[in-house]
């Protein structure tokens, strides 16, 4: 169910191409969609929602808030996003995503886990694919470490997979993995 929470302008219409419903919100927008015991909320400049189609386009300064059914909070920062409110997937532009809490993800207690990249995508399965990413646990502007790689996934049960990756201790290349390498959280 998609709610509006707070917006200061909507516009209803139809796609001139393709007949869609379309409505436009503008202005300090926040969306939130509820589904399967999970709560997200898109705050925005301004949200293009298809209700045929159930395709939200947020754009300007984005924030995602999602929290899952066992409280579990991640917070995505984007300056785009194309999201599918009935399955959850979406793509996301110039993102960062911290948890500091998941039930996906057995991160130690008061952990954070920060990734950025130039665009990512998340499936309906929970899996999340990153394009030219970095990987922390540390939200510092400059962390102690990180890993950066061509591609990067977090997949569901403890998992993370990288593809051409190198270890950075401060701004210190440290390891070079050219293959595919996958980790397991404890």
């Amino acid at each position: 169910a998609l709610r509006e929470e707070k917006l200061r302008n909507q516009k209803e219409g139809k796609d001139k191409e393709e007949f869609d419903d379309i409505i436009l919100f503008e202005g300090d927008v926040k969306i939130s969609v509820e589904k399967d015991g999970s709560k997200t909320v898109i705050s925005s400049d301004k949200i293009i929602y298809n209700r045929t189609r159930e395709m939200l386009y947020a754009g300007g300064k984005v924030l995602l808030e999602q929290t899952d059914k066992a409280g579990a909070i991640s917070t995505i920062n984007a300056t785009s996003v194309l999201f599918n409110t009935s399955t959850l997937e979406g793509i996301f532009d110039e993102g960062r995503i911290i948890q500091t809490e998941t039930n996906s993800l057995n991160l130690p207690s008061g952990s954070t886990l920060v990734v950025a990249s130039d665009t990512f995508a998340r499936n309906n399965s929970g899996t999340i694919a990153f394009k030219k990413g970095e990987l922390t646990f540390c939200n510092n502007e400059n962390p102690h470490w990180k890993i950066k790689a061509t591609r990067i996934w977090l997949l569901p049960g403890n998992e993370f997979a990288f593809f051409n990756a190198v270890l950075f201790v401060g701004n210190i290349p440290l390891l070079y993995f050219c293959s595919n390498l996958r980790m397991l959280l404890p």
